[in-house]
């Protein structure tokens, strides 16, 4: 049997969206949720049994007999039917990729607090929003995949949190944006003609030509044979983060490394004035604007991008068009592009920043860094593909001048 629209839930909350959805978007024609006795065994608070959505309004209800959907049961069930798109309210397990893989358009969740995802996973975010003091709450909707709270962000609302308010209130508000950002996915699925562009697009021609003369171009910039040439790009702000590998590079006070900055802005006497007094002038250098990025990026052995928050990380996809080792914040954005951990930092813990440009330089020479990381070059090239500006371009024509869409 094939159920178009799947709730996963556990709680009054669950049995309140369920009814939102059936009454004021579309027909839910599958509860998933647990038996008295999985509750039993586990930890679940709020829990109540959604049964009765049957004699109410017809739903099934299946009722696994694990809440980590692993028992024989719920792996059958699967097995025998096929599902379009889900949202999950009130369920406090991870979802194991099997289940996952059989939903045609996802599992969506909810997960807040008064930043953005991947920032401030756990649980009851809402509550620890109001204990410390916190005066607006971001409340995401975020597609599941194997890892906890993950950042493949659909939409995000906000409500504010005022000295009035109690967890009663609090959540109040975060039902209405939970059903507002429902009502936007449902809205979406009910199209079916979403059609993903995967963003703005990147001339991977343009960024891998090979026809300049590296070694002539670290020569410009001062770079000798035996060093090893550190890039970043981005404007000089708070945003962008380049103070922290400022630091990072004070405490590893490596002789051989060279670090350059290209792009202008507010903190730029700031910038200046960290550098000289850490007496880092011969080390670090703030190259301004630049019209050669694409030459600059070629010549770097790694580009770092430690921005605490980018919509479409630009400088990064142009890094890798370049076929540069690249070192990046965990963010969303950035992550859809570099899976591999090892290459991932929190851009918010320099004590990690130098444990991992500690790793990745060593006691590298400038020819080997490319050389012994050429799989996560390859790697990360070929996933850039799907940005290639001539990639996006024709699903663009495909979208505009089909008006069936690409399925």
């Amino acid at each position: 049997m094939k159920y178009k629209v799947v709730v996963f839930g556990v709680k009054d909350t669950s049995e309140n969206i369920v009814e939102f959805i059936h009454k004021n978007i579309c027909p839910v024609e599958l509860v998933i949720t647990i038996s008295k006795e999985v509750l039993n065994k586990n930890q679940v608070s709020g829990f109540k049994g959604l049964s009765v959505l049957t004699d109410r309004y017809g739903i099934p209800v299946f009722e696994a007999d694990s809440y980590f959907l692993t028992d024989e049961k719920t792996k059958r069930f699967m097995e025998e039917n096929e599902f379009e798109i889900a949202v999950s309210m009130g369920w406090q397990r991870l979802i194991p990729k099997y289940v996952l893989d059989k939903f045609a358009y996802g599992i969506y969740g909810f997960h807040g607090n008064c930043g953005y995802l991947p920032f401030g996973r756990g649980r009851s975010p809402l509550n620890w929003s109001i204990i410390q003091g916190d005066t607006r709450f971001n409340l995401n909707l975020f597609r599941y995949d194997e890892n906890a709270d993950s950042p493949n962000v659909f939409a995000t609302e906000m409500f504010s949190i005022t000295c009035h308010d109690d967890i009663r209130t609090a959540q109040y508000k975060n039902m209405i944006c939970s059903k507002n950002l429902i009502r936007k996915l449902l809205k979406k699925y009910k199209e079916k003609k979403t059609v993903y562009i995967p963003g703005v697009g990147v001339d991977t021609k343009k960024f891998n030509s090979g026809l300049i003369d590296i070694g002539e171009k670290r020569a410009s910039l001062g770079v000798m044979d035996n060093e090893i040439m550190l890039l970043s790009v981005g404007e000089l702000s708070r945003r962008k983060n380049h103070e922290i590998v400022i630091r990072a590079l004070k405490e590893l006070n490596y002789p051989t490394v060279k670090y350059f900055i290209a792009g202008q802005g507010e903190l730029q006497e700031y910038l200046s004035g960290l550098i000289k007094n850490y007496g880092l002038e011969d080390k670090i250098f703030l190259l301004g604007y630049r019209t050669d990025i694409s030459e600059l990026c070629q010549a770097a052995d790694l580009f770092i991008f430690p921005s605490k928050q980018e919509g479409m990380p630009v400088a990064l996809m142009e890094a890798i068009a370049c076929k540069t080792p690249v070192y990046c914040s965990n963010i969303r954005g950035n992550v859809e592009l570099v899976h591999n951990k090892d290459f991932l930092f929190d851009p918010t813990n320099k004590e990690k920043l130098v444990s991992g440009l500690r790793n990745i330089i060593g006691e590298n020479k400038s020819e080997e860094l490319k050389r012994k990381r050429s799989k996560e070059i390859l790697e990360n090239y070929n996933r850039l593909l799907c940005f290639d500006l001539n990639h996006v371009n024709t699903q663009m024509n495909s979208l505009y001048c089909n008006q069936g869409g690409v399925q």
